[in-house]
């Protein structure tokens, strides 16, 4: 059940017959994996497709799995996805991340709120270092506060050119055309 507090922030309504439409993390989610697929295109990457909100065997299901190549079933990176208003940086969070692209044996894990991604390395999460050598990238992606307003090109237009930075990063160092930063 989501707290008044989490209504307050996606605007919610407490009238159950109210016909407006809302955002969600989950909508936010599908457009973000949308744009990482377009990113991947207009860039020629080589990484595979963003699915959203797929559960495996562990029933676990991750906000954004990136398959490693696009006729591959291997993720690289898991990405959880939060609203606006949570840290990204959140211990609890970082660990539930970490076990998602453990069990899916990606290399990487991302936490985003859509105003910020950080990637992670998911066996430096694991092994508990010290969180600098834990962050392989940070992004800034928008100011965006209501996910209401994500498509806008306000928000929309930075979004995707801190995304196409970090896919570019992201297959650099998994091809290992780029050591992985420490």
């Amino acid at each position: 059940m989501k707290s008044a507090s989490s209504r307050a922030n996606n605007k919610i309504p407490r009238d159950p017959l109210d016909p407006s439409v809302f955002a969600t993390e989950r909508t936010a989610a599908a457009r973000l994996a949308h744009w990482i697929e377009e990113e991947i295109a207009a860039k020629q990457l080589g990484l595979g497709k963003a699915d959203v909100d797929t559960s495996g065997t562990d029933k676990l299901s991750p906000d954004i799995v990136l398959f490693e190549s696009p006729r591959s079933q291997k993720p690289i990176l898991v990405i959880e996805a939060k609203l606006p208003h949570f840290d990204v940086f959140n211990l609890d969070l970082r660990e539930k991340a970490c076990k998602e692209a453990r069990r899916r044996k990606a290399r990487y894990f991302a936490i985003t709120n859509f105003r910020t991604l950080v990637w992670f390395s998911t066996n430096r999460v694991y092994e508990n270092r010290f969180e600098e050598e834990q962050i392989v990238g940070h992004y800034t992606l928008s100011e965006v506060k209501d996910l209401n307003e994500y498509d806008q090109a306000v928000f929309r237009v930075p979004t995707k050119e801190a995304l196409a930075t970090f896919l570019v990063e992201l297959e650099a160092v998994y091809t290992k055309k780029r050591p992985e930063p420490r």
